[in-house]
């Protein structure tokens, strides 16, 4: 039981992540607001900005095929690389996914239910107490694990553009990522205390029915 127990923990917190990521990694409208806000329109003409955006968030997906026009051969090389990333995130928050189901239902065969909401509750309080714990971490140190990021995630060097010939990250600046990894960690706080309230609630509702 120590160990389904074990893979509830270690998962969910990879779960309210990746999901998090995948539903705001593609906000077309957030993007919009961001570019904006950074000054990306300044440089660059906004339909361009928009239709090239558009088709890469496309790409990333699987869904087009890449405009090669827009871009240098280190680029496309580069976000070939972003591709299987992403694809392998997806992938990655199939299979954790699954697992986490699978340990939840074994758990419920094997508990009462209200043993379960009360664990439900505390791995709820735990992955609240971890993304605030990673909102400290990327709030002071954000540049670094963004490099550490690219170093660990990337076997070459192709991340590394020069604004002066390779717009893709004049479109992409490294502001643009520290907003998005706030809005991520955000978010997912909000998931983990949700799913916290929710059962702590439910816990309290028993305890009433009780008395």
């Amino acid at each position: 039981m120590k160990i389904i127990k074990a893979i509830i923990i270690i998962t969910l917190p990879i779960i309210i992540v990746l999901l998090n990521l995948w539903l705001l990694a593609f906000d077309f409208g957030w993007y919009q607001s961001e570019f904006a806000k950074l000054g990306v329109y300044q440089r660059l003409e906004p339909q361009k900005v928009l239709a090239q955006t558009g088709n890469l968030f496309a790409y990333l997906q699987g869904k087009q095929i890449l405009t090669a026009s827009y871009y240098t051969e280190r680029e496309i090389a580069h976000l070939t690389d972003v591709k299987n990333l992403v694809t392998a995130a997806k992938t990655a928050l199939t299979v954790f996914a699954a697992i986490f189901i699978a340990a939840l239902l074994w758990l419920l065969k094997k508990e009462e239910a209200k043993k379960t909401i009360k664990f439900i509750f505390w791995a709820g309080v735990f992955c609240f107490g971890f993304y605030l714990l990673k909102a400290v971490f990327f709030f002071f140190f954000f540049d670094r694990i963004f490099l550490l990021f690219h170093q660990l995630a990337f076997i070459n060097d192709f991340w590394r553009l020069d604004p002066q010939t390779e717009f893709l990250i004049v479109i992409f600046p490294p502001d643009l990522f520290a907003d998005l990894a706030k809005r991520i960690i955000i978010y997912s706080l909000a998931g983990a205390g949700l799913l916290a309230a929710i059962s702590g609630l439910y816990l309290l509702r028993l305890k009433n029915k009780t008395r």
